[in-house]
């Protein structure tokens, strides 16, 4: 079976388990036998890039050939506007962080690998394809000991991926990015907006697939699939809570999700 990705070196089990300070952790049941070394794979990065940038660039429209795996729920979601993140001993700590898409982020990077250089590269799914993903977010290389502040304008809904281009082997993690439903509260019959993107920051190449929970369900179901846009109006039938999450994906190819973001939700009386 050809994945078209390096082998990974380390367990999928590691990566979802730790979520870091401010986030509100979910239970994860890792997957087993072939699912679980294929998502490993999956998540093992590969090649490095030290440009400054903020917005989606390079890498083009991907082409995958290859993969199998359950799609994860996010490990971690969303508290402010403000995420933090450490480099400890060639690791990041933690290895999710959480934000929500249209708004402005907060990234304190502390490098504390004293004469050690460090980034975070935002990319919309792991190193590794034919072509590698485009850039969402990649802020300076930093030599430690030393924290860095950075502005990220927004991100994708979606479960990102994070890597260190100095080390991607040895550091990298999720960014789970819930999608914004406006407004918050309201009744039957009014519309409602569901954005998962902008043009700013929606990676070329990719689309979204957009899945809704209904009041009483205890599961998602598809809502809109294969969306090149940013946004679509949901207009309720009945009273209760609606929640949505997304997962974003090469437009090309058989690559799927690696997973789903947090999930938004509204409350309709």
């Amino acid at each position: 079976m050809k994945l078209g990705y390096r082998s990974g070196r380390r367990s999928i089990r590691r990566l979802i388990r730790r979520a870091g300070p401010g986030t509100q952790s979910r239970r994860f049941v890792p997957p087993t036998g072939i699912y679980a070394v294929v998502l490993a794979v999956v998540l093992t990065t590969s090649s490095c890039t030290g440009t400054n940038s903020v917005g989606p660039s390079g890498g083009g429209a991907p082409t995958a050939k290859f993969v199998t795996a359950p799609p994860l729920e996010a490990p971690c979601s969303p508290g402010g506007a403000t995420v933090r993140l450490s480099a400890i001993h060639i690791q990041y700590s933690p290895r999710c962080l959480a934000a929500r898409t249209n708004e402005r982020i907060r990234l304190v990077f502390d490098n504390r690998d004293a004469g050690v250089r460090h980034n975070v590269h935002v990319l919309p799914g792991p190193r590794g394809y034919d072509t590698n993903p485009p850039t969402v977010f990649v802020g300076p290389i930093v030599k430690g000991q030393k924290t860095v502040v950075s502005t990220i304008s927004s991100l994708p809904a979606g479960l990102l991926t994070f890597q260190c281009d100095l080390h991607p082997d040895q550091m990298r993690g999720l960014f789970a990015v819930a999608p914004v439903v406006s407004p918050a509260t309201g009744s039957t019959g009014m519309g409602f907006v569901v954005s998962w993107a902008t043009p700013a920051d929606a990676p070329p190449g990719y689309v979204f697939d957009v899945q809704i929970r209904r009041p009483g369900s205890a599961s998602f179901r598809d809502w809109r699939t294969r969306q090149s846009g940013y946004q679509a109006t949901f207009v309720p039938d009945a009273p209760g809570t609606y929640a949505f999450r997304v997962s974003v994906y090469p437009a090309k190819g058989e690559l799927r999700p690696i997973g789903y973001s947090p999930a938004g939700s509204i409350e309709v009386t």
